[in-house]
């Protein structure tokens, strides 16, 4: 990923190494945890309105296994600000947890949708089933978005019946099918959560989801309906419509869709 990218510098934790792959335009190392950043007493620098300028670099290794750079707009992550509070519903002093990997595309966008609603946010260095209930119990978390694994782990803890957890709200999950039994298992150990499948793509943002009331037998295989604003198609190779039932691609239009890839705009 860094030498695709080939940033001009890097921000990081001591407890992760310094890159061993040579950057030619890497000029800077900042380690926080050593040389916290300081606010300087330079101009503010001209303010930019540009919704399509990059943002942020998304990396995902689809089908093939290299590592490619998601392209993501500030246009695409306002799109998702805005998914977000459709399946989520932030309201003003909500607390979100960070639990999942920032750098995904479940997570990168709450990190801008939090302060949008007015929510604060925290994060825990690394998930486990304690560490997550002791955050929920001390912050009185209300959303949270975990991966399917996660919950697995969640509802199995024999400790997890010990914390006080009955803040939380809204339970978003997404980035690997979730069996039935499973979600029949976490309704049970939290009766009061709002349950929230979403589908989403590093490409993409969200795209379908299922809201609490849809969590219903018949529908929790199906990966849902489409946010507000996306159009959705089942197409062949030719990138035609197939026939309901019928096997094919996901087509998707919106103003989620990623700009392109890094290693696109450098061949072209």
């Amino acid at each position: 990923m860094l030498a695709d990218a080939n940033p001009y510098g890097l921000v990081r934790h001591s407890s992760l190494p310094a890159p061993t792959v040579r950057l030619s335009r890497l000029s800077w190392d900042r380690v926080l945890d050593e040389e916290p950043l300081e606010p300087g007493n330079d101009l503010r620098p001209n303010v930019s309105y540009d919704p399509e300028a990059i943002l942020a670099l998304i990396y995902t290794d689809g089908t093939t296994g290299r590592p490619k750079g998601v392209m993501v707009t500030h246009a695409n992550i306002l799109a998702n600000v805005h998914h977000f509070n459709y399946w989520m519903r932030y309201e003003e002093g909500a607390v979100y947890l960070h639990a999942a990997p920032m750098f995904h595309i479940a997570d990168f966008p709450s990190i801008f949708a939090a302060p949008a609603f007015g929510a604060c946010q925290i994060t825990i260095p690394k998930f486990t089933p304690q560490s997550f209930c002791e955050m929920v119990e001390r912050e009185r978390v209300s959303h949270t978005v975990l991966v399917p694994t996660m919950i697995n782990m969640l509802v199995q803890s024999p400790e997890a019946k010990n914390y006080e957890l009955s803040s939380l709200k809204v339970l978003a999950y997404g980035g690997s099918p979730m069996a039935p039994e499973l979600i029949h298992r976490t309704r049970a150990f939290l009766p009061k959560v709002k349950l929230v499948q979403v589908y989403a793509l590093s490409e993409t943002g969200f795209l379908t989801g299922l809201q609490d009331h849809e969590h219903v037998d018949g529908r929790l295989l199906l990966c849902g309906r489409p946010c507000p604003g996306i159009d959705i198609q089942i197409v062949d190779a030719s990138g035609k419509p197939v026939d309901t039932g019928k096997p094919g691609a996901v087509g998707a239009r919106g103003a989620n869709v990623m700009r392109g890839l890094l290693e696109q705009s450098k061949r072209y």
